[in-house]
């Protein structure tokens, strides 16, 4: 395969350039590195973007040059770029003007990579920036590090979990979810019952990764929750843990929720909880009005009676 590989990157057909991108990734070997780091500045972004995705699985350091050249800039400059890429916020500080041609896919897909061949280059800049008075450069940098991952980020985000302010606590309990950090599960329990439907929103979402025992009551309760949009999440969140008596929790959101997204949330979760017993009420949402809700009710029955 290292000879098509090779191929592929000098191809005419920039499909085929992309393929031998990914081929590379997956396969593993740290000299291929050179050549893909090449395709980084491929006409295309589509290729540009696979060569960077391709570059974090290799594990060669000497590419991080190439990868921090695509979000256009040098280590001293990476804090401003990586906030804007990662955090989805532009730092105000910021005042690079240069010519871009790399769309946010493509510098997203770099400082994936960068994040897993030099995590400390990105990591340091986004923890140091809560020195920042700015709260949408502390809510950019929350994003950021749940979005890399960076497991030494747990103190900062639990911290981050307390604080009085509603957009900073959202964030805090994203970010505390991505990274699985179970130190957070009393508090992100707390924030499933906040004021604001947008922390609670983001609580219950971080509770369904984490998959903690001690959380199922507070879901429970969400499937009562003012908000539909934190309904539906809670209806998967509950379904998501398997226990049996999930099933019956569920059931009264198809039969009365207003909101066609949380009745079909409910009947997916139902498929999970293996709710063969619940059939009869499943097909009652046959009739439901909404085209979406009786799609996934067919689509459960027929799972279901597979695998009674």
């Amino acid at each position: 395969m290292h000879n098509a590989i090779l191929s592929g990157i000098n191809d005419k057909n920039p499909n085929v350039r992309q393929a031998a991108a990914v081929l590379a990734g997956l396969s593993q070997e740290p000299e291929l590195a050179g050549k893909v780091a090449k395709l980084l500045k491929d006409r295309f972004w589509q290729v540009r973007e696979k060569a960077a995705w391709a570059l974090g699985r290799l594990n060669n350091k000497a590419v991080v040059p190439d990868l921090m050249a695509v979000l256009g800039v040098t280590k001293a400059g990476v804090r401003k770029k990586i906030l804007d890429t990662l955090g989805h916020v532009v730092d105000e500080e910021q005042t690079d003007k240069e010519k871009d041609d790399n769309p946010p896919v493509v510098k997203r897909a770099a400082a994936l990579a960068l994040a897993r061949l030099s995590p400390e280059t990105l990591a340091d800049p986004l923890i140091q920036a809560f020195e920042s008075p700015n709260e949408n450069i502390k809510i950019a940098a929350l994003g950021g590090l749940g979005n890399m991952r960076v497991q030494n980020a747990g103190k900062l985000i639990l911290e981050s979990l307390q604080n009085p302010k509603t957009k900073i606590r959202m964030a805090a309990a994203t970010a505390a979810g991505k990274l699985k950090i179970k130190e957070a599960i009393p508090r992100l329990i707390e924030l499933a019952e906040d004021e604001n439907w947008g922390v609670r929103l983001e609580a219950v979402i971080a509770l369904n990764h984490l998959k903690a025992e001690e959380s199922f009551e507070v879901l429970c309760s969400r499937l009562k929750d003012p908000r539909s949009e934190v309904r539906r999440v809670a209806a998967m969140a509950v379904g998501n843990t398997r226990r049996e008596e999930a099933a019956k929790l569920l059931v009264p959101l198809i039969q009365a929720d207003q909101t066609p997204a949380v009745r079909r949330a409910a009947i997916n979760a139902l498929i999970g909880v293996n709710a063969v017993a619940e059939l009869s009420r499943i097909a009652e949402a046959l009739a439901d009005p909404d085209e979406g809700v009786k799609g996934d009710a067919a689509k459960a029955i027929l799972r279901l009676v597979e695998r009674d």
